[in-house]
C-alpha cells in the first residue's frame, strides 16, 4: 500500500507530505482547490509522462515521492523484476526538471520511466474520469473479460499468441517465395555472397596467426637488435661471455664435488645451466638469420584487410561469417527449389491454421463461460447501485464459418465481445456504448471494479471522481461499494459526495491559501470533527441549516456502523 506521499514544486503545491491509511482514504475540497494536481502527481509517480508545465512557476525542479509498504508476495514479484528490496518497502522518487527531463529512483537507485510504469502496475491501479470513456470502446470489452477470467484465459491466450506469430511468419515466408522477380534478384545476391566467402577460404585461427606475424614484421629492427645483443652476451663478447663465466664456475666446483653431496648437486645444476645457455644461443642464431620481406608484409596486410571486410559485411567474427554462409546457402537452396519450398510452406500454414482455430475455439469457450458469470455479477452489482431492473449481457456475435476462420484470426483470438445493457424494465438490450448515460456509466465502471478487484494484484486502488453524474441514494450505494472494496484494498478516492466522505476511514481536505502573494495548495488531514464539518459542506447546507452539522454527524455514525457490520 501507499504509506506516504511527498510532493514539492508541482503546480500550486509548494511542499506537501501526507500519510495515508490502509483502508478508504477520501480526498475532497472546493472546485479548483487542486484535486487534479494530486492525481497528476500520483500519475507521474506511477510512470506517466511529465509535462513541464506542471512545474511550479519559478522552480527549477520538482519532486514526487511515494513510500510503499510491501507484502511478502509483492516483494518477491519486485525482486523477480530486478528491483532490490532489502526492507519490506519500496521508495519511489521522481525528480522533475524545468527542461522537461525527469529522474527516476527506486530505493535510491536510478531507473527509467518505463521500468517505473511496469512495476507500479503491480502496486497501484488508478481509475480516473478518462477511463469511463474506455468503456465506450468495444475493444476494451474483450480486455475486461480477459482480465476477469485471467486465471483460465491467460494460458490459453499465450498459446494463441504464439501460434499467431508462427502463422504470420509463415505468411511472410509464403509472400517472399511467391515474388518471382524478387526471388531472382535474391538468387544473384546469395550466389555473389557465397562466392565471395568461398574464394576467401577462411581458416580457423588464421587472423590471429597473421596478426602475430605482422607484429614481428612491424618490430623487425627491434627484434634483430635484441637477439644480437643477447647472442653476444652469451658467446661473442670481447670480454667474458656468459658461457665462459658458467664454464669457469663449473670448473671450480668440479674440484670440490668430493667434499660433500651439496657440491655435487651444485655441479649438476651448473652443467644444466651451461647446456640451456648453449640451446638458447642456438635458437638466437636462428632468429638472427630471419629477414624482413616487404612482399610478405604486403601479402599479410592484404589478407587481413580481406578478412576484416568479410567480418564487417557478414558478421563480427570468422565464426559468424561461416554461420552467415550456412544460412545463405539454405536460403539459396530454398529459392532454387522455390516451388517445392512454397508447397511445404502452404502445407505448414494450413497446419498452423488448424491448430490456431482449435486453440482459438478453446479460448473462446473459456471466455464465454466466464462472461456468463460476469453477466450475473454485474447485474447484481448494478441492482445494489440503484439499477435493480438493469439487464446486462456480453454478446460475442456469430461464430465465423470454419472456412473463413483464418480471416478473423488475431493475436488474441477471433472474439470481439460487446457489452449490451437494458438499464430499465421493458427496454430492449442495446449496445452499452450507444445507450448508457453518464451516471449509469459511473456505476457500471464501479460495478466492474468491485467484481475484478478480487483478481486485481494491486494493493492500492485510486478512484478519481468515481461519483461523476450521480447523487442522492445512488451516492449512498456507491459509498457502500467503495467501503466494500476498501475492506480488502487500500483505496484513495477523490469525491464531491457527502455520502462517500462519510464512509472515509481517513479524510483529507484539499485547500488553497495565499501567502506572501503566492497561492499554494495544502492537503490537510481531518479529525472526526473536521470530517463532520466537511460532510456538512459537501451536503451544501453548512451555512444554510442549523441542522447540517447534526445531520453530517448522523451520516458519519451510520457509515461507521455499516463498516463494522461488514
Amino acid at each position: 500500500m501507499l504509506r506516504s506521499l511527498t510532493i514539492k514544486n508541482i503546480a500550486l503545491i509548494d511542499s506537501l507530505e501526507v500519510t495515508f491509511g490502509a483502508k478508504l482514504n477520501v480526498l475532497s475540497g472546493e472546485t479548483g482547490a487542486g484535486k487534479s494536481i494530486i492525481i497528476d502527481s500520483l500519475n507521474m509517480l506511477l510512470g506517466a509522462r511529465f509535462d513541464k508545465s506542471l512545474l511550479r512557476h519559478g522552480a527549477d525542479e520538482g519532486l514526487v515521492e511515494g513510500i510503499f509498504c510491501l507484502s511478502k508476495n509483492k516483494k518477491h514479484e519486485l525482486i523477480e523484476q530486478g528491483i532490490e528490496c532489502d526492507d519490506d518497502e519500496l521508495i519511489i522518487s521522481r525528480k522533475l526538471f524545468a527542461d522537461g527531463r525527469s529522474e527516476v529512483r527506486l530505493n535510491g537507485r536510478l531507473s527509467t520511466a518505463a521500468v517505473l510504469k511496469n512495476i507500479t502496475s503491480l502496486l497501484v491501479n488508478i481509475y480516473g474520469q478518462n477511463e469511463h470513456q474506455v468503456l465506450l470502446k468495444t475493444g476494451s470489452h474483450l480486455r475486461i473479460i480477459d482480465y476477469y477470467a485471467k486465471i483460465d484465459v491467460e494460458p490459453l491466450a499465450a498459446k494463441v499468441a504464439a501460434l499467431h506469430k508462427e502463422y504470420k511468419d509463415t505468411l511472410n515466408q509464403i509472400g517472399k517465395f511467391s515474388d518471382t522477380a524478387q526471388n531472382e534478384r535474391n538468387i544473384e545476391i546469395y550466389k555473389f555472397q557465397l562466392n565471395e566467402i568461398d574464394e576467401a577460404k577462411l581458416k580457423e585461427g588464421e587472423e590471429d596467426a597473421l596478426l602475430s606475424v605482422r607484429q614481428k614484421h612491424l618490430n623487425f629492427e627491434r627484434i634483430v637488435t635484441a637477439v644480437g645483443t643477447a647472442k653476444e652476451a652469451l658467446y661473442e663478447s670481447e670480454n667474458r661471455t656468459a658461457i665462459e663465466a658458467v664454464s669457469a664456475a663449473l670448473s671450480a666446483i668440479g674440484r670440490i664435488t668430493g667434499a660433500g653431496q651439496e657440491y655435487e648437486e651444485l655441479y649438476e645444476r651448473l652443467e644444466g645451466v651451461k647446456t640451456e645457455l648453449k640451446d638458447i644461443n642456438y635458437t638466437l642464431g636462428g632468429l638472427e638469420d630471419s629477414e624482413f620481406s616487404e612482399a610478405e608484409y604486403d601479402k599479410i596486410e592484404r589478407r587481413l584487410e580481406l578478412i576484416s571486410n568479410l567480418k564487417r559485411k557478414y558478421g563480427g567474427s570468422a565464426e559468424a561469417v561461416q554461420k552467415f554462409k550456412l544460412k545463405t546457402q539454405t536460403e539459396l537452396d530454398n529459392l532454387l527449389n522455390s516451388a517445392e519450398h512454397l508447397e511445404r510452406l502452404i502445407s505448414q500454414r494450413d497446419g498452423i491454421i488448424k491448430k490456431l482455430t482449435k486453440e482459438c475455439g478453446e479460448l473462446s469457450k473459456a471466455r464465454k463461460e466466464w462472461a456468463e458469470k460476469f453477466e450475473v455479477l454485474v447485474s447484481a452489482e448494478l441492482a445494489e447501485l440503484g439499477m435493480p431492473k438493469a439487464v446486462f449481457k456480453v454478446e460475442f456475435g456469430a461464430m465465423p464459418a470454419p472456412e473463413d476462420v483464418h480471416k478473423f484470426l488475431r493475436a488474441d483470438g477471433y472474439d470481439s465481445p460487446e457489452f449490451y445493457i437494458s438499464p430499465n424494465a421493458g427496454e430492449p438490450l442495446k449496445s452499452l456504448i450507444k445507450t448508457i448515460s453518464g451516471g449509469e456509466l459511473s456505476r457500471f465502471m464501479l460495478a466492474v471494479k468491485v467484481i475484478t478487484s478480487g483478481s486485481d494484484g494491486a494493493g492500492t486502488l485510486i478512484f478519481d471522481e468515481v461519483d461523476a453524474g450521480i447523487s442522492g441514494i445512488i451516492g449512498q450505494a456507491v459509498a457502500k461499494k467503495l467501503a466494500k472494496i476498501a475492506a480488502g484494498h487500500q483505496v484513495l478516492c477523490v469525491t464531491h459526495l457527502p455520502q462517500i466522505a462519510a464512509m472515509a476511514d481517513a479524510h483529507f481536505c484539499i485547500e488553497k491559501e495565499e501567502k506572501n502573494g503566492r497561492t499554494t495548495t495544502q492537503l490537510l488531514p481531518l479529525d472526526r470533527n473536521g470530517m463532520i464539518e466537511e460532510i456538512a459542506r459537501l451536503s451544501g447546507a453548512k451555512n444554510i441549516s442549523t441542522e447540517a452539522q447534526s445531520n453530517a454527524g448522523q451520516m458519519k455514525e451510520w457509515s461507521d456502523r455499516f463498516k463494522l457490520s461488514k
